[in-house]
């Protein structure tokens, strides 16, 4: 539940509890073994594809997005993310964005 009021907004957190998960997947295969391997594929995409933008925590439901709340980029081929873009990047590498997903006091993920 989101209640917003003066300028604030103020969301319900329920106890993971209430939530039920179902049916469980096979792990997925990992594409490289290495740190080193998946930077090299990262610049391999981002030479035919350009910047890379990811979502975390993606949950598809009926209800609205919220509020974008971070955004994390990663300028080099490196595994840091930073919470800013430093100035003497011109083309970042990956864009990350985090939104609020207000959920229902009791669902079922499946």
């Amino acid at each position: 539940m989101v209640q917003k009021s003066a300028g604030t907004v103020a969301y319900t957190v329920y106890p993971i509890t209430n939530y039920s998960f179902g049916g469980t997947k096979d792990r997925k295969k990992e594409k490289e073994f290495s740190v080193a391997d998946r930077l090299q594929r990262l610049k391999t995409n981002y030479e035919k594809e350009g910047l890379r933008r990811s979502v975390e925590g993606v949950i598809i439901t009926p209800w609205d997005v919220g509020e974008c709340t971070g955004v994390y980029w990663r300028p080099n081929f490196d595994t840091v993310f930073y919470p800013y873009l430093p100035p003497h990047i011109t083309k970042p590498k990956e864009v990350k964005r985090l939104f609020v997903v207000p959920l229902p006091e009791h669902c079922m993920f499946s």
